[in-house]
């Protein structure tokens, strides 16, 4: 932990790498409209509620107990008759699950191109044994020359286990293409109802506050140093040039997104350091280029 808080502080602080978190509408749940009969959803999202006259249970609530301002999203499982054409009428166990956008299963999600760094939230709840509650989000983008929507990138939470007071989740996006995203979509689920997932009756999840943290801008501090990566993004490796006239002897720190250290290349005599991919995973990463007496260069890396 100190570690992360360190290296927030310095890049934020010192370095001048910037991070801001960006919300979307209505990320609070705390505008809600009827969409049913009597029930309601969140402002800018959608459930199966809007179903409510086709006897659909409600799985959806507008709850008071909220981790800021008035209200928050409170979804449950339950076991419920399921008419057709949503079931097959007979008794089954469902798990409420609020989606970003209409309700539009052809074309899900609302317009977004940032790539952010993580998502963020205020959860709690009671999880029964052996499920899970969810955030689940994905960026994606339509390809024109498939004419298929792509994977550009993701980040999921799982909740396997109750947490009674509101507490602050974060889980990093992991990026598959080094591609701006042209779509959000953004799943919060009461019970794991994915690939392979069992929903149980009991679980009840309260979510609040969920915010995406955005990279605003790096500057690279070179000290009149032309710094240069190529190519970036990249597949296998990548070489950072630089200028080391007096054969300085430099380190390399590697960095994901939490802050975590990935790789320290020391002992780098010459103008140029080779950067492997090695085991690293695709996404966003920022190298530190530095002496012994200073930082000389600050930069990021997209690994495709």
């Amino acid at each position: 932990m100190k570690k992360k808080l360190l290296f927030t502080i310095g890049l934020a602080c010192i370095l001048s790498i910037n991070a801001t978190t960006q919300t979307f509408p209505n990320a609070g749940f705390e505008n809600w409209e009827v969409v049913g009969v009597t029930v309601e959803d969140p402002v800018g999202w959608s459930s199966a509620n809007e179903w409510e006259s086709f006897g659909l249970p409600q799985l959806i609530f507008k709850s008071t107990d909220a981790h800021t301002g008035g209200f928050a999203l409170h979804a449950i499982s339950d076991t419920a008759t399921i008419p057709p054409p949503f079931g097959n009428g007979v008794l089954d166990t469902v798990g409420g699950i609020l989606l970003v956008g209409p309700l539009n299963f052809d074309y899900p999600g609302i317009p977004y191109t940032d790539r952010p760094t993580d998502m963020k939230a205020w959860v709690k709840g009671t999880v029964a044994n052996g499920d899970a509650c969810l955030i689940m989000a994905e960026l994606s983008k339509w390809d024109t020359n498939t004419n298929s929507r792509q994977e550009v990138g993701s980040a999921i939470y799982a909740m396997t286990s109750s947490v009674g007071n509101y507490s602050e989740i974060t889980a990093p996006f992991d990026y598959s293409l080094p591609d701006t995203p042209d779509t959000l979509t953004l799943a919060i689920l009461a019970g794991n109802a994915g690939p392979g997932g069992t929903v149980m009756p009991g679980n009840e999840f309260f979510v609040d506050d969920i915010s995406l943290s955005v990279p605003v801008g790096v500057n690279e501090i070179d000290n009149g140093n032309s710094i240069n990566t190529y190519p970036n993004p990249f597949e296998n490796s990548a070489t950072l040039t630089f200028e080391n006239s007096r054969n300085i002897t430099h380190t390399l720190t590697l960095f994901d997104t939490q802050g975590r250290i990935m790789r320290t290349i020391i002992g780098i005599h010459s103008d140029r350091v080779e950067i492997e991919r090695q085991n690293l995973t695709g996404g966003m990463y920022f190298f530190q280029l530095s002496t012994d007496k200073r930082v000389v260069a600050l930069g990021k890396l997209i690994i495709k």
